[in-house]
């Protein structure tokens, strides 16, 4: 591995651990960074760097905590670095839930500037789509205030 694929292959690994530690990420991004979720279904959509605390907020309002995540794989070459990965976690109501993902990281100056984010999303959109309207009827009536959880969601 030569230094900037060794670079990037810290800064990736970096995230997922100060993640999993609860600490702030934001600044791992760049400033023009878009996170991707393809597809059609509730959380698809392109997410600037200002966008992202809102994004895993709400996707982490439904979970007890956060997904933890489990690196099986990472490639890392250039400016690019993949991630095989499997999350685990429980989401509010009990439900024990886990994924596969895989992930394709872009960095530019040793920051994430592009992340596409691939998971079984028929499956996803499953177990989110009721909770997260679940969700968004109770932020709307003032029920439940969105806590911060995570460095996911502890992104500023």
């Amino acid at each position: 591995m030569n230094g900037l694929s060794k670079r990037n292959y810290d800064v990736i690994t970096g995230l997922f651990a100060r993640s999993a530690a609860g600490q702030n990420i934001l600044d791992l991004f760049h400033d023009e960074a878009v996170w991707r979720v393809p597809g059609n279904w509730v959380v698809s959509g392109n997410y600037s760097k200002a966008d992202l605390p809102a994004f895993f907020e709400r996707v982490f309002a439904v979970m007890k905590r956060p997904p933890e995540f489990t690196l099986h794989h990472i490639i890392s070459d250039g400016d690019c670095v993949a991630v095989d990965a499997t999350s685990s976690g429980v989401f509010a109501d009990g439900e024990p839930f886990s994924a596969d993902y895989h992930f394709l990281f872009v960095l530019k100056d040793g920051l994430v500037i592009e992340a596409k984010e691939h998971v079984d999303s028929e499956k996803m959109a499953r177990l989110l789509t009721p909770r997260l309207a679940v969700s968004a009827r109770r932020c709307l009536s003032n029920e439940a205030a969105l806590p911060q959880r995570s460095g996911l969601s502890k992104l500023g």
